[in-house]
């Protein structure tokens, strides 16, 4: 758990969004940043005063924060708060900002924890993650789809201005807005590198987490006309035909081969960049400049 670059740039565009005032952090937050980074992105005169090993001292005198506290379920780096996040918390107090950077994936009820993210927050205060997205397979229990949080962070689950980013992590000037899927389609993501997922969104009065589906599938269930089981219009005739070609070897190979091989070139659409569908590249400095 810790802020590197990305999740200061994140921190710095949710400080333009609202102040950060009283900030909850799952786990207690480390800065992971060189402190030439530090005198770049925050445009600190060397010489630098001598850099911490966690985050407190720099939300609070160069981000505006007014307290910081933790919440972990150990107190080996000395949290705040020792609470087991897989289960039900009755925090002391509420906050403005939320901030999991690197926590989340790590707890095995995802569901539990999310709704207890949603306990720490005030209404109108603002939840941030900075997640494992891609290519961290073991780093933690999860990996993270942006549907995921487009689809619990909605106006539908009582929030709002809810924004997603995805990031690579050896480029630090520009992320990736994801737009929300149209009806019947989904956000497929490939990528090379390690991807994170950054959110961030405002807590209403009432929030609820029992309508969270994934976009595609709400599309098919909700359609007029009735579809044969686990399959779409003419997977009938797709049957006959697929059953056809398994009969024969040869040809089984051939063509299964040259669908597979089709659908590797298929990816180059669905990898981060400008020419996905679903993502629009932004600028950094134009997102931690914003008023």
């Amino acid at each position: 758990m810790g802020i590197d670059v990305h999740g200061l740039n994140f921190l710095r565009f949710a400080a333009t969004q609202r102040p950060l005032g009283d900030v909850a952090t799952l786990g207690r937050q480390g800065l992971n940043i060189a402190p030439y980074r530090l005198v770049e992105l925050l445009s600190t005169e060397p010489p630098l005063p001598p850099v911490e090993r966690w985050s407190e001292s720099l939300l609070t005198s160069r981000l505006g924060a007014r307290s910081v506290e933790s919440y972990d379920n150990s107190g080996f780096e000395g949290a705040t708060h020792l609470a087991d996040l897989n289960r039900p918390i009755e925090p002391p107090r509420r906050y403005d900002t939320v901030v999991d950077a690197g926590t989340l994936e790590h707890i095995f009820d995802v569901r539990q924890a999310l709704a207890n993210v949603a306990a720490l927050c005030v209404p109108g205060g603002q939840i941030l993650h900075v997640l494992p997205a891609n290519n961290q397979n073991g780093h933690g229990f999860w990996q993270f789809s942006p549907e995921l949080f487009l689809s619990l962070y909605s106006a539908a689950n009582g929030y709002r201005d809810t924004r997603v980013f995805l990031a690579s992590e050896l480029i630090e000037s520009s992320w990736y807005e994801v737009r929300p899927p149209p009806p019947g389609q989904r956000v497929d993501l490939t990528s090379l590198l390690r991807t994170i997922v950054l959110v961030r969104t405002v807590r209403g009065e009432v929030v609820r987490d029992d309508r969270v589906q994934q976009s595609d599938y709400v599309e098919r269930w909700t359609e007029d006309a009735p579809r044969p089981v686990g399959a779409g219009a003419g997977a009938g005739a797709a049957a006959t035909v697929k059953a056809a070609i398994d009969r024969h070897h040869a040809v089984a190979r051939l063509v299964r081969g040259t669908w597979y091989k089709a659908r590797s070139l298929a990816v180059v659409g669905s990898q981060l960049s400008r020419r996905h569908p679903h993502l629009q590249r932004v600028r950094v400095a134009d997102l931690v400049a914003e008023q």
